[in-house]
């Protein structure tokens, strides 16, 4: 069975800073709503190793509701790393 996302649309390209982004500032105030960033996995694991971490483990979650849910697309995702 082949099913689609229709209601999910992608607003910007990665990696997104939302601090560069006047419109959004404006739209939604940071001390209100908060930040958040979006980054590759080669950017985000890439800059750890490079600096010298291991990566011990990784975790991977859903938003808990919504198609991506639904669907058991991860959208978080964390990693455990050490300082070699």
């Amino acid at each position: 069975m082949v099913s689609t996302i229709s209601s999910i649309r992608q607003n910007h390209a990665l990696p997104y800073n939302p601090l560069q982004d006047d419109k959004i500032k404006e739209e939604f105030p940071l001390e209100e709503d908060g930040v958040q960033f979006s980054h590759t996995l080669d950017e985000q694991l890439r800059s750890q190793i490079k600096v010298g971490f291991q990566i011990v483990d990784l975790y991977e979650d859903t938003n808990s509701e919504g198609k991506l849910h639904d669907f058991n697309v991860p959208t978080f995702w964390a990693s455990y790393s050490v300082k070699k």
